[in-house]
């Protein structure tokens, strides 16, 4: 057996020592000085150990589709109109998987989030129940689904990977059900776990690796370190509390189904009964084949780079005129917001009435990365986006 400071029980000992506050401090001034979404990014970055932000930071191989996906973003060109008659407070309501929600973008679903800081998944939930906008809960979450369940009240999603075995997935169904999850989200393109260079270089485990290489990087980032120490040790909370989240590989390897297929898809949504999206969709007619089989929505990309370094997000992107038009009368549509986890942007594809939403209407152009905005009626440019999404994050206290 391993030793280490949980096991030893130190948690216990230093969580009645109150020195977080003091380690924190120079983090939370990092924090309050931010400025846009790209600042947090920095801000985490000075707090995190090095395994940790690279592991969330990272892509696979080269990361060529990392690159790629922050381009084919900055590539894009919003038409707007002009002269629009908009007066502040201007009211971003909506429907997400048919639910009503405050805000037009949400934060998706990310593994491990005690991982990053101990309040983890509770504190993107407490975030999402006080901006009120949808949760999304990963299956791989390190908090469980009725703790999510009894902190936020808002409209949830819980995200679900093709597992292998079908009585953990309707086991996790049920209590997604059980705990007030509207919809769902399966993931796609992450059938196996990908070749993430940053995390081998790192010797990247959960909990750390105590070696001399790893405890220098703990030294150099006192706040995440006592943090991590003095709280308890953290399992896959959605899945099984018995099993430790000390190794990501080879969890997802031995649970993920390669084999998974359109008719397994059709499983999971008779066994579901509910809205559900597929996320990760690449190709046009993999979006209309997701209608067909009964997918009300359709995530676009990826929320970073999958397994293979030369797929997804650039292309998705580029492509999204072609997408939407197909789906034109049949499906929401949702688009990562960049190549960075972050948060998703739901594009609806038909509006029920001119400003009955407050996202704009999508007309496909010749140009694959060129859009006009037929309606376009509480949001002046996608730039007035980041002071919603900077609050929202920054009250998540990730960082």
């Amino acid at each position: 057996m391993v030793i280490n400071p949980h096991k030893l029980g130190v948690h216990k000992v230093l969580q009645h020592i109150p020195l977080n506050k003091v380690f924190d401090a120079p983090a939370k001034a990092r924090l309050a000085k931010a400025v846009n979404i790209a600042d947090l990014r920095l801000c985490a970055k000075q707090r995190a150990h090095k395994m940790v932000f690279d592991y969330l930071d990272a892509g696979a191989d080269d990361e060529i589709s990392l690159r790629r996906g922050k381009d084919a973003y900055s590539e894009l060109e919003m038409h707007y109109h002009i002269l629009a008659g908009l007066k502040p407070p201007i009211d971003m309501r909506t429907k997400i998987f048919g639910c009503d929600v405050k805000l037009p973008f949400f934060a998706c679903p990310t593994a491990g989030n005690r991982m990053f800081h101990w309040e983890g998944e509770t504190a993107a939930a407490k975030a999402a129940e006080h901006h009120g906008s949808l949760y999304g809960l990963s299956s791989l979450a390190t908090t469980g689904i009725t703790e999510i369940g009894e902190i936020c009240k808002q409209p949830k999603v819980f995200q679900l990977y093709v597992w292998k075995d079908r009585e953990l997935v309707k086991e996790v169904l049920a209590k997604a059900k059980e705990g007030g999850f509207n919809a769902l989200a399966l993931t796609v393109d992450f059938t196996w776990y990908g070749n993430r260079e940053r995390d081998i270089r790192n010797d990247f485990s959960i909990p750390p690796k105590y070696t001399i290489k790893q405890m220098i990087e703990a030294i150099k980032k006192p706040a995440w370190t006592y943090n991590f120490l003095s709280h308890e040790p953290y399992t896959y909370a959605c899945i099984n509390t018995d099993v430790p989240a000390d190794s990501l590989a080879a969890f997802v390897n031995s649970q993920i189904a390669p084999e998974f297929d359109w008719r397994d898809a059709e499983w999971l949504l008779g066994e579901w009964g509910g809205p559900a999206a597929v996320k990760g969709v690449v190709r046009p007619d993999d979006a209309i084949r997701a209608v067909e089989t009964g997918f009300s929505t359709t995530v676009l990309g990826s929320w970073k780079p999958p397994p293979l370094p030369l797929t997804s997000s650039p292309r998705s992107v580029r492509r999204l005129d072609r997408t939407l038009k197909l789906l034109w009368t049949a499906v929401c549509s949702v688009v990562p917001t960049s190549a960075r986890p972050w948060l998703w942007v739901p594009i609806p594809s038909v509006l029920a009435s001119p400003t009955s939403t407050v996202l704009p209407r999508v007309e496909p152009r010749a140009s694959s990365r060129r859009w006009r905005f037929s309606e376009w009626s509480s949001i002046g440019q996608w730039d007035f986006l980041e002071l919603p999404m900077l609050t929202t994050l920054r009250s998540v206290a990730l960082v």
